[in-house]
C-alpha cells in the first residue's frame, strides 16, 4: 500500500497527452526516426493518429515503415494508449529552447530525463510544443554503453481544424 502511494506521487503531467487532448480524432503527425549506429543506419517513418481521447488518456494508432535501401517493410498497426499522467524515470532537467522542425520555428518547453547509472546510463531529451498533435516534435536516444543514437523529428502534421493545410 505504501509503495502504490509513493508511485501515485510520483506521476507528473503527461506533455503528449495534453498535446492529443487538445485535438479533435483525426488529427495526426508524421515523424521521421533515424537509428544511427556507426555504419548502420536505419531510417523509419513513423505516423500517428489520433483515434479518441479521455480527461484519462488519448488512444493514438501508430503505422511505422522502416525504410532500408530501396525497400520498405511495415510493422502491424499498433493502438498506444498516452495517459494523461506518467512517471519519469530518472534524473529530470527541463528547459526552454527554440528548435526549427520541419521548417517550423518552434517555441518548445523540453525535458531530459537520465536512466540508470555509469555503464547503463540512458539519456532520453524530449521538445514539446503544443502548437503539434501529441506535442512530441523532437527526441533524442543515446545510451553510455552503446554508441548507436536514435533521433525522431516531426516531419509532417495534420488537424481536422486546419482543413486543407498540412504543415
Amino acid at each position: 500500500m505504501l509503495a502504490m502511494l509513493f508511485a501515485a506521487q510520483d506521476k507528473v503531467d503527461n506533455p503528449e497527452y495534453a498535446g492529443w487532448a487538445a485535438q479533435k480524432p483525426g488529427a495526426w503527425v508524421r515523424f521521421e526516426q533515424t537509428a544511427d549506429a556507426g555504419r548502420d543506419r536505419t531510417i523509419s517513418e513513423i505516423r500517428c493518429v489520433l483515434i479518441d481521447v479521455s480527461p484519462t488518456r488519448a488512444v493514438i494508432e501508430v503505422r511505422t515503415r522502416i525504410l532500408s535501401g530501396e525497400e520498405a517493410r511495415e510493422l502491424p498497426l499498433e493502438r498506444r494508449e498516452i495517459f494523461a499522467r506518467t512517471v519519469h524515470n530518472g534524473r529530470v532537467t527541463e528547459g526552454e529552447e527554440r528548435i526549427t522542425v520541419a521548417g517550423r520555428d518552434l517555441k518548445c518547453r523540453w525535458i531530459e530525463d537520465v536512466a540508470g547509472r555509469d555503464k547503463d546510463e540512458v539519456v532520453t531529451k524530449s521538445w514539446y510544443c503544443n502548437d503539434v498533435p501529441g506535442a512530441l516534435v523532437k527526441r533524442e536516444i543515446r545510451a553510455a554503453r552503446d554508441p548507436a543514437a536514435v533521433t525522431i523529428l516531426m516531419a509532417e502534421q495534420w488537424n481536422p481544424d486546419e482543413v486543407g493545410r498540412k504543415r
